[in-house]
């Protein structure tokens, strides 16, 4: 978009959707709404605050995930688990 339109700053992806989650070790599967697949240029257009880990390289790799801090105690429990693959 940056190219066609030279005002424009910056200009990020975002697709919504509701998807199926399910852990490896777990035999339910969660529904979940309002996941929202982007690309990192999100990351230096919108403001987030951190409770673990950094935004610095946030989604600049495949298969990578930011989640709140509801969604990462509904999956996780009380353990925080950073750079799992």
């Amino acid at each position: 978009m940056t190219e066609y339109f030279p005002e424009v700053e910056m200009a990020g992806r975002m697709y919504g959707r509701a998807v199926s989650v399910k852990r490896p070790e777990a035999t339910e599967t969660f529904e979940e709404n309002n996941v929202y697949f982007t690309d990192s240029t999100i990351m230096r257009m919108m403001t987030f605050e951190v409770v673990s880990g950094t935004l610095d390289k946030a989604l600049n790799e495949e298969f990578t995930v930011i989640i709140n801090q509801d969604m990462a105690t509904k999956y996780f429990g009380d353990k925080i688990r950073l750079a799992r693959r």
